[in-house]
């Protein structure tokens, strides 16, 4: 009962805010969402959770208010990806993040605008494909065995994909002139269906394996992570990040 009230208490808060927000009372809009996110936790009320910080988000991030839209950005995206674990399909759970992809576009453009380039580079990593970390984390995992058969497949697939997308000699964003609009198209369909199989392995894995499916979606990598997968100083990872707007492009190096 304590449980069915308190969420009834950060639903009626959301409610208050959006009213507040729709009436162009901006500053009682921010408070109701801020009270909402200190009752709505985590793993209890993820989906108030989400609307809560998604929203105050917004008002701070069209007010310029960069430190304000994190603190309610960043409870959004824990919910967001709370709800994604515990999402039963992976339909379900690419459905979650496509629904707030914004929330991570905006959290990244706020880490960009303070000049924190660290903790941006963070949030961009944490929206989209894990491959990289894929790649190292498993590497760990399995450094003194075996990969086991399907492990190796879908690791294969996933560095198919990847050269097509990065390193093939027409990629479009070099802008190498032997790219052609048939090439391109022909490329796209070739990782259309590599993504379908590697999709079948990971099914496969998941049904068999919950325990090995989970190691190979590593925990999001803190900066300095990042930093110690590169192997020498003569070596930098670029990592582009496109938003509605803009596309950021993240240069990685060794630390000295």
């Amino acid at each position: 009962r304590e449980l069915k009230n308190r969420q009834g208490e950060a639903s009626s808060l959301n409610n208050l805010g959006k009213a507040y927000q729709d009436s162009g009372q901006t500053e009682k809009a921010i408070q109701a969402f801020q009270d909402s996110l200190k009752i709505a936790t985590l793993k209890t009320m993820p989906k108030d959770c989400i609307y809560a910080g998604r929203n105050l988000g917004n008002i701070a991030f069209t007010q310029g208010n960069w430190e304000l839209a994190i603190t309610g950005y960043k409870p959004a995206i824990e919910a967001i990806e709370l709800l994604r674990n515990s999402s039963l399909t992976d339909d379900r759970r690419q459905q979650v993040l496509e629904d707030n992809l914004s929330v991570y576009a905006n959290i990244v453009q706020c880490y960009i605008n303070l000049k924190q380039y660290d903790k941006a580079l963070e949030y961009a990593d944490r929206s989209r494909s894990r491959f990289l970390a894929d790649l190292f984390h498993n590497k760990d995992l399995y450094s003194k065995g075996d990969i086991p058969p399907q492990v190796q497949e879908y690791l294969d697939l996933q560095q198919q994909i990847d050269r097509l997308r990065f390193n093939s000699p027409s990629d479009d964003i070099m802008g190498d002139r032997s790219s052609t609009p048939a090439s391109s198209e022909a490329k796209l369909e070739k990782i259309k269906q590599l993504a379908a199989q590697k999709q079948q392995v990971w099914e496969s894995i998941r049904r068999e394996n919950n325990e090995l499916a989970a190691q190979l979606q590593p925990t999001p990598l803190s900066f300095q992570q990042m930093q110690q997968l590169i192997p020498d100083r003569k070596t930098a990872l670029l990592n582009f990040y496109t938003t509605d707007n803009d596309t950021f492009i993240f240069i990685l190096r060794h630390p000295d």
